[in-house]
């Protein structure tokens, strides 16, 4: 297996003091915490709301007494999964501040209001930071190929496809994989993946961007109104799940445009809405239109963050000083 070179990694080097590393899951959290910051123990919290330390399971309240005894020695500790810990737990914890290093990791982007709410103990003690998944020009620098590039900013899918013909070869089984995922992240939301969720899921990743144009597809079978859908965006958007933009109409307002974050979320969800992949199981589909949608979009993210240095370059647009040869998306 390759390792992608993150920025992430310095950025969380950077920061000072007690931490949380927060995001939604399978983005590299743990990965990046234990392989880029130094630390003298790792805990974790489990589902059954115990504390898993090396190869033991140890009662949650003898786990977090042992994290605040080491704390106040001046260890450096990580604590994962820290979405799980029960509110009363909070205060315990804040009695160690500021000793040692504690660094903390949620698989949750509602855990912020564990750090910052104004009646949370641990408020200035803990600096919070988001992690999403790999930025589109970390991944290119470390492939060289924008495709390969689009496909690898979920770090999960490294163990599981070497290009994208893996996910045409086998779309239903890549369509159950981030399904399966989904529905962790809304398990560890305090929410449910219910057939609304899905289907709104499923009708942004065939091209359906704004509440109007899915409440008009969904208003008939589930009374979808577009205040409804709305909502329903803005919940998967708080998640992590959904990506927004404004776009502007010319002088006549500006509307958001929705899709899914992850490319590979994006393009197997296309699968299942256009070839109902879940039913026919691993026949080889085209799935040409949604990586290209993908593809210009990082690279349109990609030359907004860059346009000084592309304006002043003098050799064509494209990849050319990363690749070696132009590359040109194929067409939507």
């Amino acid at each position: 297996m390759f390792e992608i070179e993150r920025r992430e990694c310095e950025e969380i080097r950077n920061l000072k003091g007690w931490r949380l590393i927060y995001g939604r899951r399978k983005v590299g959290k743990t990965y990046l915490a234990t392989r880029c910051l130094e630390y003298d123990d790792y805990y974790l919290i489990s589902r059954t709301l115990n504390i898993i330390h090396e190869n033991d399971e140890i009662p949650l309240d003898d786990g977090i007494n042992k994290i605040i005894s080491l704390l106040k020695e001046g260890k450096k500790i990580i604590l994962d999964e820290f979405q799980r810990l029960p509110d009363k737990y909070l205060d315990l914890l804040a009695t160690a501040y500021p000793n040692g290093s504690l660094i903390l990791l949620a698989s949750s982007l509602g855990v912020l209001s564990k750090i910052v709410d104004r009646n949370s103990p641990l408020l200035g003690y803990v600096i919070p930071y988001k992690m999403g998944i790999i930025k589109f020009s970390d991944a290119l620098a470390s492939v060289k190929d924008p495709y390969k590039a689009l496909l690898f900013r979920d770090p999960w899918i490294i163990e599981h496809a070497s290009d994208w013909s893996d996910v045409e070869r086998n779309p239903q089984s890549f369509y159950y994989i981030t399904k399966g995922l989904i529905g962790e992240i809304f398990q560890e939301e305090d929410r449910k993946l219910t057939q609304t969720y899905e289907a709104i899921l499923l009708e942004v990743a065939g091209g359906m961007w704004n509440s109007s144009m899915i409440s008009a597809k969904l208003q008939a079978g589930m009374d979808i109104n577009p205040s409804k859908a709305s909502s329903y965006l803005d919940t998967l958007f708080k998640m992590g799940l959904i990506k927004k933009i404004r776009v502007y109409k010319g002088g006549k307002g500006s509307e958001w445009y929705h899709d899914l974050d992850s490319p590979i979320m994006s393009v197997t969800f296309y699968a299942e809405a256009k070839y109902k992949v879940s039913e026919k199981g691993n026949k080889i589909v085209d799935l040409t239109y949604p990586i290209s949608k993908e593809l210009q979009f990082s690279i349109g993210v990609w030359a907004s963050l860059n346009f000084h240095e592309i304006v002043s370059n003098s050799q064509p647009l494209g990849f050319t000083r990363v690749t070696g040869k132009p590359v040109t998306p194929p067409p939507l």
